[in-house]
């Protein structure tokens, strides 16, 4: 009875809302589209206010429900945000959250969407929210579906309904598609992407290949699909799942001993083991012992666990999904040891309360409780990998965008990329970094087959997923992949845009650049034709004012200032390749930024244009204009209405402008009638391309040179970033005034009560001095000494020694180990101050930190000879010292003592420690209680040290497999294509850095033109990050590593 009663139903539902099945023109499909869905069940609603949000948001968000399933008894919940910029032409992006079970709700508010939780001042109240600067919504329309059934707030109308598994939700996903396009007609015509994360790279491939069968059987209604974007994605739960030993070892989480034995005695299989496998069984319980206090979302986090007692964490995919109800039982309470997971109670409280649902339009009585992820599902994973579906999808016309958060180990990138790499597809373009704001952001590698493109990339210092742990930077991955025609784009042109202060409607824009070439469109803005003008008058030295120019070309134009060439002012490249730029190829991408600008500012599409510059831009400008009026003529888009162009002393043929200067010095009076009369026929009238043999033009052009009072040209100061710039004066600053802060300190020890930049007395003994080392006590040897604040008579003592050489030990002191930090946030130009380091090693020892050697900090020496040091010499001095200064402070000889140090101490530590040892068994007065030494990050041997960097920066995801492996040819490939796609490609043999150059990359035979050709890309990958810390920006004008 029931299947009678469901096959009346679809019956009738068919023959009522699909009654028009001829041909029939565009109007009535229109209205038959609206008939069709009044027969759809289905409700939203436009929310304008949120409980914890203060005022009306400024963004239009919808909310509702849609009916699917075959007795349309399952009812799918979404949340639906326009785009910020141009809702009718951006993207349409589909938004599904993996799990499977987890609300697209995390998707809006800890990864892309406009809204996050305001954590910093969560009370234990109801949370508020804050505005995310890098929601993708400025750039896309978004709908964020909570599916599969059972998700978030979607549910079932009766317990058969909630029974599913991958293949009836991706089918359920599409319907719900397919209806809310038609009863939101107007994006019918936007592009379509699909995107989702995590346990969505299993689900997401196949609604694709669902809507694109769909279209070409000719479902209604069409959809316009480009392609589908996978951050961190399920893909081969088994293979994901294996490539986690591997990952951990080139994290280095696990040794190479271990890594070696348990993939030896493993065969490389770590997820289905034979149970009879003992050492194998015993190498993956060392392997565990190694990762289980590990947070695998990412690496570098701490790992909370909010559960009871009684609870387990899975160390799986399932991580994430774990609930925070037993947290919120045991400890209501916000943690003070943040954690990430910590972050999504606020979700728990703030979905379940009553006034938040009435908000969002829940349907009351619907759910019971609403849980971030449903592990409850009645849910059946039945597809074990959707690489099958990603082949199929590679004979489409589709882009993909592949990304992953480099240090996430629930999804490692290794078993992406390998997956990836198993398509078979062929390399469009080779692995290098991607770059936000001039720093490495992560690295990218495109692929294509026929009509299909697909862009693998990392986030660097990313985690599970990465637009949680990295959204600026996946802000503008995602702008420049499907806004920006699908390309992480080398050259980033900067430019400043002033609208007319007249009619900006009717008054011409003006493309404006300044000559050089590599003068900053700046010096157009403030020095010729903007409404800005420096106040010269009243600058002292400090900030630069500004003044209105009263005579400003904005009165009359709206004008762009373009910093054009690349390299030019504020525009930079990703990469070393791109910075190589001419004049053809400069005017080129100066016209694509034209057109990409109107593009992003349609109002200005109907104004007349015009093309302007001075000096260089002689050049480049007829060049341009060139370039637009071809564009036009070839139906170029945008067209743009281009109305002619303005040259103010332009160069045009350079000989020829060089050659009338000694005219025009003439007719200046700044040459006497003889000497332009005699100079003009002894050379012939040319003064530029001079005949070497022509001694008496020579010599007249000796007297026009000398005649002629020429001024060089201001010089173009190229500003590093903004941010950067700050970052570098202000350290740069910080250690110039360590000479103030201490000046007063004698040439004899003190004990210092009080410091400069410090409130109060010190909370802990301080001394500071100088011992006279040397073969003729001509070294003196500053040092500062701080008691240990705990037991100064029994606590060890610790020589600490900063590397270098040369670096002063005051580095040690308050950056690193010792009882102050400098008070960073507090510095504001004047004296710096001091706060106190909680972490201090002085906590548990007395330590002396040194200035070694000689010329370093503030040691010195009285007689030249004395700075003639080496690693030799100054381990002897530094021996010295200790001896002179134990003898000064013989309360501290039986104490146990330590040498230490880092970086280059790694080479004279163990040398001091030989020293010592010797001078005890010698029986050198005082005998000291050496114990041991140790020593961080230390330089040991150069060669090896920096040699290691290359199979270093492989390990980190810095350098690709194929550049270090050799990787590069696909499975159905013969040598002889492969070797001639890399011909193509970079010149390349189908070899490795590592086979090439046989492990020798700092030293290689510069005849190995094979090695040579990889070290250069693997230099291209490497050479813009910030090698003492990876994950951190690089500054162009830091303080100088001495390791560089």
């Amino acid at each position: 009875m029931a299947s009678l009663t469901k096959a009346y139903v679809q019956n009738r539902l068919w023959n009522w809302c699909w009654l028009p099945k001829s041909s029939m023109d565009s109007t009535v499909l229109v209205v038959i589209l609206l008939l069709v869905f009044s027969c759809v069940v289905m409700s939203q609603s436009i929310v304008k206010t949120l409980p914890g949000y203060s005022g009306d948001l400024p963004f239009k968000l919808e909310t509702g429900y849609v009916s699917v399933g075959e007795l349309e008894d399952v009812q799918l919940f979404y949340y639906f945000i326009e785009s910020e910029g141009s809702p009718k032409e951006d993207p349409l992006l589909l938004w599904i959250t993996g799990g499977p079970g987890c609300s697209s709700f995390c998707g809006l508010v800890y990864e892309i969407g406009p809204l996050n939780f305001n954590t910093e001042d969560f009370d234990g109240n109801l949370p508020t929210f804050v505005l995310n600067p890098y929601s993708w919504t400025k750039i896309a329309s978004i709908i964020f579906l909570d599916a599969p059934v059972g998700t978030g707030f979607s549910y079932a109308n009766n317990w058969e309904s909630n029974i599913v598994d991958d293949t009836i939700s991706t089918a359920q996903i599409y319907e719900f598609f397919k209806k809310w396009l038609m009863n939101h007609p107007k994006f019918m015509s936007n592009a379509v992407y699909v995107g989702g994360d995590s346990y969505s790279g299993i689900v997401v491939p196949i609604i694709v290949q669902e809507i694109y069968k769909g279209n070409t059987v000719g479902h209604k209604p069409f959809i316009r699909l480009k392609g589908y974007m996978l951050g961190n994605p399920v893909t081969n739960q088994h293979d994901d799942e294996n490539a986690r030993v591997e990952y951990a070892h080139r994290m280095a989480l696990l040794s190479d001993e271990l890594y070696e034995t348990t993939k030896r005695n493993c065969h490389g299989e770590y997820v289905n083991v034979d149970p009879n496998n003992a050492q194998c069984l015993t190498d993956l319980e060392n392997v565990t012992e190694c990762l289980q206090k590990v947070n695998p979302p990412q690496i570098l986090e701490p790992i909370c666990t909010f559960l009871s007692p009684n609870s387990t964490i899975k160390r799986d995919r399932r991580f994430l999904k774990e609930n925070p109800t037993d947290f919120l039982l045991t400890s209501p309470q916000y943690p003070k040891l943040w954690c990430r997971s910590y972050n999504n109670v606020l979700s728990y409280i703030w979905a379940n309360d009553g006034s938040v649902q009435k908000a969002l339009h829940v349907r009351e009585g619907a759910k019971k409780e609403w849980v971030r992820c449903n592990n409850s599902m009645s849910y059946t994973e039945n597809v074990f990998t959707s690489i099958d579906y990603h082949k199929n999808l590679t004979n489409t016309n589709y882009r993909a965008l592949i990304y992953s958060g480099d240090h996430d180990m629930l999804v490692p990138y290794l078993s992406t990329h390998a997956w990836i790499k198993s398509l078979n597809l062929s390399i469009d373009d080779y692995w290098k970094p991607w770059f936000v704001d001039g720093q490495v952001s992560g690295y990218s590698m495109q692929y294509t087959h026929k009509g299909y493109k697909l862009t693998f990339a990392t986030v660097k210092g990313g985690g599970h997923t990465a637009p949680e742990y990295r959204p600026k930077e996946c802000f503008a991955m995602a702008y420049r992949w499907y806004v920006r025609v699908g390309e992480l784009e080398d050259v980033q042109l900067f430019y400043y845009f002033i609208e007319s202060e007249g009619s900006p409607k009717e008054d011409p824009l003006l493309l404006w650049i300044t000559g050089g070439p590599g003068c900053s469109s700046f010096s157009g803005l403030v020095y010729e034709i903007g409404p800005l003008n420096f106040n010269t008058e009243d600058f002292d030295g400090n900030l630069p004012t500004l003044v209105l120019n009263p005579y400003s070309w904005t009165k009359m134009a709206s004008i762009i200032f373009l910093d054009a060439p690349v390299g030019t002012g504020f525009s930079y490249a990703n990469n070393w390749e791109s910075n190589i730029v001419d004049d053809t190829i400069s005017t080129a991408q100066t016209y694509e930024f034209f057109r990409k600008w109107l593009m992003n500012h349609p109002k200005f599409m109907s104004n007349a244009v015009y093309v302007g510059g001075d000096s260089y831009s002689g050049i480049v400008v007829p060049i341009i204009v060139q370039e637009i009026y071809k564009g036009n003529a070839v139906g170029r888009k945008p067209f743009i209405r281009l109305k002619g162009y303005m040259l103010g002393n332009p160069v045009t043929n350079q000989h020829d402008d060089e050659n009338a200067r000694v005219e025009y010095a003439h007719r200046m009076a700044l040459l006497s009638d003889e000497l332009y009369e005699t100079t003009k026929r002894n050379c012939h009238g040319e003064y530029v391309n001079v005949d070497p043999n022509n001694a008496r033009c020579l010599k007249d052009l000796e007297n026009v040179t000398e005649g002629m009072a020429t001024s060089a040209p201001p010089r173009a100061v190229n500003s590093p970033q903004v941010k950067c710039l700050f970052a570098s004066a202000k350290f740069l600053w910080l250690h110039v005034l360590l000479l103030v802060v201490f000046f007063h300190i004698a040439a004899s020890r003190s004990v210092i009560e009080t410091l400069p930049g410090f409130s109060g007395t010190l909370p802990f003994k301080l001394e500071a001095g100088y011992v006279s080392v040397g073969e003729r006590d001509d070294v003196q040897l500053f040092y500062y000494f701080i008691e240990s604040e705990k037991n100064p008579v029994k606590d060890p003592l610790v020589l600490w020694l900063t590397g270098g050489p040369g670096c002063s030990a005051f580095s040690g002191l308050v950056y690193e180990i010792g009882p102050l930090l400098f008070d960073i946030p507090a510095f504001n130009g004047s004296l710096p101050s001091f706060q106190l380091n909680p972490y201090s090693w002085t906590k548990l020892a007395n330590i002396i930190f040194l200035d070694a050697p000689v010329g370093s900090g503030f040691s010195y020496a009285t007689t030249s000879e004395g700075y003639h040091t080496s690693d030799t010499k100054s381990a002897k001095d530094t021996y010295k010292f200790l001896r002179r200064w134990l003898v000064d402070h013989p309360k501290f000889i039986k104490n146990p003592l330590y040498i230490a140090g880092d970086s280059y101490s790694g080479k004279f530590v163990p040398m001091i420690v030989s020293e010592i040892t010797n001078g005890n068994d010698a029986r050198h007065l005082p005998l000291t209680s050496l114990q041991g030494y140790f020593l961080g990050n230390p330089v040991t041997d150069l060669h090896k040290d920096k040699n290691s960097r290359v199979p270093y920066a492989h390990h980190m995801a810095l350098v690709s497999d194929e550049y270090y492996e050799g990787d590069w040819c696909r499975a159905d490939e013969s040598i002889q294509e492969c070797f001639f796609d890399l011909l193509q490609l970079h010149n390349l043999l189908s070899q490795s850095a590592k086979s090439s150059c046989k492990g020798e990359y700092i030293s290689p035979d510069p005849n190995n033109a094979q090695c040579i050709n990889y070290l250069q890309l693997i230099k291209q990958c490497i050479e813009k990050l910030y090698h003492p810390h990876i994950l951190e920006p690089k500054c162009q004008f830091a303080p100088p590593n001495q390791m560089n």
